[in-house]
């Protein structure tokens, strides 16, 4: 069995990351956005999801999408942002976003599990490959994938099954012998079942693998 395994999400927490850039730009700009820190993050969300998403289809780039959620943003306050000024108020946003990466608390001995058993690891990850391999960087998880595919260097994004199919051929397997681990049902758990690779959907990183292995704890 190969195991290929989603990063955002899965071994990333890449909500509590968001969730921490968006609350150091709110209280930089608090002047601005004077609404209570839950109404500004339910705001920052839905723009990063809706310009995200454009992304994810192909319609526009990583940089664009980040341009976007921001003039949309101070649109709410009548702010009419050039593109030198977009990209100066996001990178409040990305310092403490960046800083704010971290594994799982369970992560690390999952893997190391898996590796005791002798079963290989890769990652699929949908994102920008820079950014992607970065984080892997951050929480001390580079060299322990190979291959590590992600959707920004193929220009293919889940659920299409070209990124599942590619991952396989880098690791020269087989979809059916492979397991792809995401917290995603809608793009990770579809991306391998169209491939026909076994998924498992999560909302933890131990949980799948007791499911994957039929290992209980961690």
């Amino acid at each position: 069995m190969f195991v290929f395994l989603d990063l955002d999400g899965t071994l990333l927490d890449q909500d509590a990351a968001q969730t921490e850039g968006a609350r150091r730009f709110h209280r930089e700009y608090r002047e601005l956005f004077t609404q209570d820190e839950e109404t500004f993050l339910t705001l920052w969300r839905a723009l990063t999801d809706e310009h995200v998403a454009e992304y994810l289809a192909g319609r526009i780039t990583h940089d664009e999408q980040r341009r976007r959620r921001m003039r949309d943003l101070f649109a709410t306050v009548g702010r009419d942002l050039n593109d030198k000024e977009v990209d100066a108020v996001f990178s409040v946003y990305l310092r403490a976003f960046e800083a704010a990466w971290r594994a799982y608390a369970d992560v690390t001995a999952c893997l190391d599990e898996l590796e005791t058993r002798g079963i290989p690891l890769g990652i699929i990850s949908n994102g920008d490959g820079e950014q992607q391999r970065q984080k892997l960087d951050a929480i001390g998880m580079n060299g322990r994938f190979d291959p590590v595919v992600i959707a920004g260097d193929l220009g293919i994004f889940k659920p299409d099954r070209r990124i599942v199919e590619a991952a396989c051929h880098a690791a020269s397997r087989e979809p059916g012998e492979c397991v792809y681990v995401g917290d995603a049902l809608e793009t990770d758990a579809r991306a391998a079942a169209a491939a026909g690779m076994q998924s498992v959907c999560l909302e933890q990183l131990a949980e799948s693998i007791s499911i994957a292995t039929g290992k209980g704890g961690s």
